[in-house]
């Protein structure tokens, strides 16, 4: 799994290569969005396996990660991606809260200059947007090791502005790592998400998506 990307020749345990990389720095004044089930609370730390940097299969130890977005539409497109989905279910079921870190949080960043310098360009590119999670698990397994989360550039929005951070945290709810604001309906995100991202809506949807496929 973890092999060296063959246009570089390096891999997450390439010596010093994780530890090297740029950091920013996160912390209540880091203003973010996350898209949640509405009754959930959004400080969620998930680690099933389906997103991007959750944990490898039988990773120990198991750690989690809680995925947010600069913009509050992003994080609509970056829960839902390329599937189908019905707009008003999607109103009815989802809401979108404003959440930031409660303490000071170190994070790779992998959006920048620094970064591709140091990975090149591909693979940079790949760690962030690959839907390929044997490429993107083990080195988010290792930015583990060093970072409290990554800034990434959104897999769906086909923009290098459109910024997250996935913050790394135990499974599971943490209402202490978090700070939230109230729960809002998504209304017009929904509206932006398609005609500015490519969101696929239509009136009435089929229910039962799997909440394991939230990122």
């Amino acid at each position: 799994m973890n092999e060296p990307n063959p246009s570089t020749g390096r891999s997450p345990d390439s010596p010093g290569l994780v530890q090297a990389l740029p950091r920013f720095v996160a912390d209540d004044a880091t203003a973010l969005f996350r898209c949640h089930l509405q009754g959930d609370k959004p400080p969620y730390f998930n680690w099933r396996g389906t997103g991007r940097f959750h944990p490898p299969a039988g990773w120990t130890p198991v750690y989690g990660t809680c995925c947010t977005a600069y913009e509050a539409v992003i994080a609509v497109v970056e829960v839902w991606g390329d599937r189908e989905t019905g707009a008003e279910e999607l109103n009815e079921r989802y809401r979108v809260s404003a959440i930031w870190p409660t303490s000071r949080r170190e994070v790779a960043d992998l959006t920048g200059p620094d970064a591709r310098e140091l990975l090149g360009e591909e693979l940079s590119l790949r760690i962030q947007t690959s839907p390929d999670r044997d490429v993107t698990q083990p080195w988010g397994a290792k930015m583990n090791q060093y970072f409290d989360g990554v800034r990434h550039m959104s897999r769906w929005a086909d923009d290098p502005a459109a910024l997250c951070i996935a913050f790394f945290g135990g499974p599971g709810e943490d209402l202490t790592a978090m700070g939230v604001g109230p729960p809002e309906q998504l209304g017009d995100l929904i509206v932006r998400a398609e005609q500015e991202y490519g969101l696929r809506t239509f009136p009435e949807s089929p229910r039962g998506y799997p909440e394991t496929l939230l990122y």
